[in-house]
């Protein structure tokens, strides 16, 4: 079983146990007296504005990630075949290595956060009514 299924496969089960946790809290909200209820309408609209914000920063984040990876990768490849022979150049591309695989981890975390974000944002666009500006495909 290859990493990308391995990944794919948990990406999935995440999302189904958010729909099934969505789906567990929606209640019928008791009827509140109009000030309440305006209350929790502005609060929850700040709280999908901060999800919105989160959800930019990670997308910014995921495509630096490769950008990073891409140029320390580089560097360290033209230090190891331009200036190291033998056992340094083995161990300065193992640490490269070390690195790339620590970015990809990085950036399936950043991803899988982004997700979260969009799963609470989907909710939070049901509860207030709101346009469903935000769409996330679920795979089959």
């Amino acid at each position: 079983m290859s990493c990308c299924t391995v990944l794919n496969s948990a990406r999935q089960r995440f999302l189904k146990w958010a729909v099934n946790f969505r789906e567990s809290r929606q209640r019928p909200i008791a009827i509140m007296s109009e000030p309440k209820d305006n209350l929790r309408k502005e609060l929850l609209l700040r709280q999908y504005e901060r999800l919105a914000e989160d959800w930019r920063h990670l997308n910014t984040l995921a495509w630096q990630i490769p950008t990073a990876t891409l140029t320390v990768t580089s560097i360290v490849f033209a230090v190891s075949y331009g200036y190291l022979v033998g056992l340094a150049r083995i161990a300065m591309l193992a640490l490269s290595l070390l690195f790339s695989i620590s970015f990809i981890v990085l950036l399936v975390k950043t991803r899988f956060f982004m997700d979260v974000r969009s799963e609470f944002m989907k909710m939070l666009e049901e509860n207030l009514g709101l346009k469903k500006y935000h769409c996330l495909q679920e795979s089959p």
